[in-house]
């Protein structure tokens, strides 16, 4: 898959090197194969576009997302705390995944749970207590 940003973006927000770290966690964590691949600026847009790769999964069409459970059995495995729906943190990584919702993951053919378009970054100190104590309060899934 080929994606490009908005111009002069990067991403849900923050610059250029969060958008970079966001990528590279991407690939830490699940394994994503990203590639940046390099920038383009069409004549009639005011900025550049960062141009990025990622693998195309192949999707079981009889059933392409995830049930929510299932999302919260694969992020539990993983090692992230469920803060609520949608939203887990790494403690140790002090990082957070929002968005984890069935749109943005995939089962692939082979009956593989895909992330595919997570929005992951690092809370400030505000954030980060607030949803560490979220996850303290919420039932985690057993694994």
């Amino acid at each position: 898959m080929i994606k490009f940003t908005q111009p002069g973006e990067f991403g849900a927000w923050g610059g250029l090197e969060e958008y970079l770290q966001r990528l590279a966690w991407a690939n830490e964590f699940f394994g994503d194969d990203i590639q940046v691949e390099g920038w383009v600026h069409y004549a009639n847009e005011s900025a550049p576009r960062v141009v990025t790769t990622q693998p195309w999964y192949r999707v079981n069409p009889d059933r392409p997302e995830p049930t929510p459970n299932e999302i919260d059995l694969y992020m539990a495995r993983m090692g992230w705390l469920k803060a609520y729906d949608g939203a887990w943190i790494h403690r140790e990584c002090e990082i957070v995944i929002s968005d984890a919702l069935p749109k943005n993951f995939v089962i692939d053919v082979a009956g593989y749970i895909q992330p595919i378009d997570l929005i992951i970054i690092a809370p400030d100190d505000e954030q980060w207590n607030r949803l560490q104590n979220m996850a303290r309060n919420l039932a985690q899934p057993a694994v």
